[in-house]
């Protein structure tokens, strides 16, 4: 198989070389098709359609399902609860009241990390499952860590995100008030550092503290970064052929990456990235989400709202733009 000469998301897009010279329409048109190849896949790489891919999704999900499956039943107060669709500013549990974090929250977590779009896509998603977390009946497990910590939700702060000691003392703070944890690093171009050091730090622990590792991102993992990183004796590259060799072995390891093409722009990945991200998360957890509530015979529901996923249909792939309607005033 050949391979492309370097990081695909970093790559140009052949279908948006003459962007600049087209008309508006023709523009919405171009948009439409790169879009499409997060479902195609780009050139001879599989897309979130294949089986391949579809195969890793579910596997994801029933991991996921274990943790969530531990999340003990809560008595939230209407008050309280109604207070779940307002996070509390600086939480990085997205618990949302300070009463259901007290009391409630769960000792096994989902933990969502990821710096710039991906650190903001690890907050909507922690905040929208641990509303329905909440409505089910259980408490809420998800935590999100963001390299630039909660500001970085509205700015840029890139200083953080090769700060690989910052990353550890950040997750271990997380694995010392938890009983276990799954782990699932968001990188785009498998390619941060941030990221990745937890993603290392967190292997150490497998079958202990650890449940799971996932990384999720859309560059072959041939393509993963190998470039140093300051202070540290790994790279981004190794962490990831550590993965595969722990998923080969039958470890609880996980590489989600389907190649979804570059960029309508050229390495904004806040663009597909950002809209891939969003869509598998969302699948990934609603998955598992049904299948604790089917393991334990309840009939909840996560309120009469449809389901995130269903929100989408008939609309097209949802955007990382429509992660605005979850976004209430912090």
């Amino acid at each position: 198989m050949s391979q492309p000469a370097k990081s695909v998301t970093e790559t140009s897009n052949e279908l948006t070389n003459n962007l600049d010279t087209c008309s508006p329409e023709q523009l919405v048109r171009l948009l439409r098709q790169t879009d499409a190849q997060m479902f195609s896949g780009w050139r001879e790489f599989p897309g979130i359609n294949d089986a391949v891919i579809l195969d890793k999704i579910a596997a994801l999900a029933r991991a996921a399902a274990d943790i969530l499956a531990a999340s003990p039943a809560v008595a939230i107060p209407a008050s309280t609860a109604s207070e779940a669709a307002q996070p509390q500013a600086h939480s990085t549990t997205c618990a949302y009241s300070t009463a259901a974090a007290a009391s409630a929250y769960a000792t096994s977590r989902v933990v969502l990390t990821g710096s710039g779009t991906s650190g903001r896509m690890a907050f909507f998603v922690c905040r929208a499952f641990n509303e329905m977390m909440l409505r089910a009946g259980r408490a809420p497990c998800f935590e999100y860590l963001h390299a630039g910590e909660d500001p970085a939700l509205f700015l840029s702060r890139e200083a953080p995100e090769d700060n690989w000691q910052l990353a550890q003392r950040r997750l271990a703070e997380i694995m010392s008030r938890a009983e276990r944890i799954m782990l699932v690093g968001i990188t785009c171009g498998l390619s941060a550092p941030f990221v990745a050091s937890q993603l290392d730090y967190a292997m150490q622990f497998l079958d202990s503290k650890v449940h799971s590792v996932a990384v999720l991102g859309f560059n072959p993992t041939e393509r993963a970064r190998d470039a140093p990183v300051e202070g540290w004796h790994r790279t981004v590259a190794n962490v990831i052929v550590d993965m595969q060799r722990r998923c080969e072995q039958g470890q609880r390891c996980f590489i989600l990456n389907p190649v979804i093409g570059p960029e309508a722009v050229t390495g904004s990945t806040r663009m597909k990235g950002g809209s891939a991200t969003k869509l598998l998360l969302e699948i990934v957890f609603e998955r598992a989400f049904v299948q604790m509530l089917d393991a334990s015979g309840s009939t909840a529901t996560h309120g009469s709202e449809p389901s995130l996923a269903s929100r989408h249909a008939g609309t097209g792939p949802p955007t990382a733009s429509d992660a605005e309607e979850h976004a209430q005033p912090l």
